[in-house]
């Protein structure tokens, strides 16, 4: 008997299925709620800054966004900048929001995997369009497990009969631009991110493309028409690492974007965080002389040649003797290549030189 009676006080006091299936509702709304905000900030926000503000905002969608957040904070083995593997950031964003994907792929999220072979392996598992397999990226997966995961919870049922309505007005509003594929043969580098140009150019053949952009609707992740740049828009110029050097500083003098950015390799195309610029009458800088076996740094009364072992170190010493450097005016010799400029980009950046002004070149 006073078995029984224990028994009905603990039935008593448990919540009720009804009461569990409320507080479950409660809990989805809670974070669709806070989700649709984060559509909305991301959508505004910039270029490489977007879809790391949509995981932060719906990381209720699956672990592997967080496990994403976490490991892209980290700092990056050299390595890894400079080879075309998926980052293991990636890595841990397929296996924690894709894991049909990743145990095809062999489960280990060691970042090794290109996204050309993830695409081939995993395509449909991703939400890749059959004939747009270049689309892979980060990007792509956080755009995928979110726009998943809303659909299905919006069809599970929310506690606010308004909020579906919001999701599907901030799905619709907000348009993320999508990262540009790997190019083969760009000039490797120790430091790149997101490129925040408006369209892109080719060395060889001088033709222009639009960023693909995107935005979530029914689930998936939808591709939308890009808008036309601004005029004056900046511009990524993709250089093979050979190409000449002259060549690319003559698409900098000829174009007329005030600002245009260096594609250097990676997993996906990234920008050089130093950007190059036309060198105007009303900007005096230091230069700096790239030639064929050693650099000079000139200005303010403080000359120096180096090697390229000792360019960052000297160029570091030499900004900071001399603050604020912002820019500095290249110049360099006849036969230096794009891969050299890459190389003298890295050291005006641990500098925190943040351009290289390109003179008109001389009469002869």
């Amino acid at each position: 008997m006073r078995a029984a009676v224990v028994l009905l006080l603990l039935l008593g006091s448990a919540p009720s299925c009804r009461e569990a299936d409320d507080g479950r509702v409660r809990e989805r709304t809670a974070q669709l709620a806070t989700c649709a905000d984060a559509i909305e900030r991301a959508g505004a926000a910039a270029p490489g800054e977007q879809t790391p503000a949509l995981a932060a905002g719906c990381g209720a969608a699956c672990p592997g966004l967080a496990d994403w957040l976490t490991a892209r904070a980290q700092p990056r083995p050299a390595a890894e900048v400079l080879t075309a593997g998926t980052s293991t950031a990636a890595a841990r964003l397929i296996a924690g929001c894709f894991p049909a994907c990743a145990q095809r792929l062999g489960a280990a999220p060691d970042g090794h995997q290109t996204w050309a072979t993830t695409a081939a392996a995993c395509g449909a598992d991703l939400g890749l369009p059959a004939d747009r397999p270049d689309l892979a990226s980060s990007d792509w997966l956080v755009l995928t497990a979110v726009a998943r995961w809303l659909d299905a919870s919006a069809r599970a049922g929310v506690s606010d009969p308004q909020l579906v309505e919001r999701l599907v007005g901030v799905s619709e509003r907000a348009v993320f631009r999508l990262p540009p594929p790997a190019a083969p043969g760009l000039p490797v580098t120790r430091h790149r991110r997101a490129p925040r140009a408006a369209s892109t150019v080719a060395l060889t053949s001088g033709a222009a493309g639009a960023f693909a952009q995107a935005r979530l609707h029914g689930g998936k992740v939808e591709l939308v028409a890009p808008a036309a740049p601004p005029p004056a828009a900046a511009v990524l110029v993709l250089a093979a690492a050979d190409a000449p050097l002259a060549a690319l500083l003559d698409v900098v003098r000829r174009s007329p974007a005030p600002q245009l950015e260096l594609a250097v390799a990676g997993a996906t195309t990234g920008a050089h965080p130093v950007v190059l610029e036309r060198l105007t009458t009303q900007v005096a800088a230091p230069t700096l002389e790239l030639g064929a076996t050693s650099f000079a740094i000139r200005g303010f009364g403080d000359d120096r040649v180096t090697d390229r072992a000792h360019l960052a170190e000297e160029l570091d010493h030499f900004a900071a003797i001399n603050a604020p450097v912002r820019a500095l005016e290249l110049l360099a010799h006849d036969g230096a290549t794009v891969a050299e400029l890459a190389f003298v980009m890295d050291a005006a950046w641990d500098a925190r030189v943040e351009a290289l002004l390109i003179p008109e070149p001389e009469a002869p």
